[in-house]
């Protein structure tokens, strides 16, 4: 229903603004870096999985004040890798840390899987806000209504 293209046009449009911007491709199917033309050895999975610091997995866009860390299928395994990793669902916000306290970004748009998975999981307890794309059929006002009623529960226990 786009999220792609609005986690995208979001960052695009804040860096466009003077924003210093990570977008973070947190959805296996990798699309962000496919759009923006960037590549990178090493993904979101190498960051989640602590094999690579932020600084090894972060690419600079085209753009100005627009950086990325792109995602590839290899993503769609971290279920079963970090099966058993402590505060799994934290991990995310964790190793992107010394970036915010850095200070090295203004704004950090990730863009998540319609699925609710390790990585969905990771990016909305990293959020402070939540933009949810949705298509005006029922079907999809009820899945983003469970996606809310999901988040606020995730926010409670925090």
């Amino acid at each position: 229903v786009g999220k792609t293209t609005t986690a995208i046009h979001l960052a695009a449009g804040l860096a466009a603004a003077g924003s210093r911007v990570l977008l973070v491709d947190a959805d296996p199917q990798g699309n962000v870096g496919h759009a923006l033309g960037v590549r990178r050895a090493r993904t979101i999975r190498d960051l989640m999985l602590g094999e690579a610091s932020p600084d090894d997995v972060i690419v600079q866009s085209v753009r100005d004040r627009l950086d990325v860390i792109v995602s590839t299928p290899a993503s769609f395994a971290l279920e079963a890798q970090l099966a058993g990793a402590p505060q799994r669902e934290t991990i995310l916000a964790r190793r992107l840390k010394p970036l915010a306290d850095a200070g090295r970004y203004d704004a950090v748009v990730v863009d998540s899987s319609p699925a609710m998975n390790l990585l969905t999981y990771n990016a909305l307890l990293y959020a402070a806000e939540i933009v949810i794309p949705v298509g005006m059929d029922g079907m999809a006002i009820l899945g983003a209504r469970q996606i809310v009623l999901m988040a606020t529960s995730l926010f409670s226990e925090g």
